[in-house]
């Protein structure tokens, strides 16, 4: 438990950089106005973070993430335990509407990048995406920040 609480830890240690979003044919352009992801070796796991308007449902239900470098991408959420240790969880669905801020940052929900295609070095770029329920995808490159 101490180790996994460390790893968190670790893993939310990190600097947030500028970046931009993307349009693609099938998905939506992705106004990060915070973005950046951790670097990590193949195999390992990385953690994503940027912030996300949503602009095109009234409502809608955020429900999964994407990317092509890693063979997992979960949605987590940090919180404190009872007894002041910091934790991680997966999180499930997430309601939105019209206007709101998806924000995945240090110390609250972000993406967990999960075994590693390559490794992930400074200066490089990530793509991910957010599926939502209505079939919506967003879509944003991060760069690789240096620790």
């Amino acid at each position: 438990m101490k180790y996994l609480c460390l790893t968190a830890l670790s893993i939310l240690s990190i600097l947030i950089v500028a970046g931009c979003g993307t349009k693609t044919k099938e998905t939506e352009t992705a106004p990060a106005t915070i973005d950046g992801v951790r670097p990590a070796t193949q195999g390992m796991m990385s953690t994503a973070y940027f912030k996300l308007v949503i602009e095109h449902a009234d409502t809608d239900t955020l429900i999964s993430a994407e990317s092509e470098i890693a063979g997992d991408v979960q949605i987590h959420e940090s919180y404190m335990t009872e007894d002041g240790m910091a934790g991680m969880r997966e999180v499930g669905l997430v309601a939105v509407s019209r206007g709101d801020s998806l924000i995945f940052e240090r110390g609250g929900m972000h993406l967990m990048l999960l075994d590693l295609k390559q490794d992930l070095d400074p200066g490089d770029t990530v793509r991910v995406e957010l599926l939502f329920s209505s079939g919506k995808k967003y879509s944003s490159i991060l760069t690789v920040f240096d620790n």
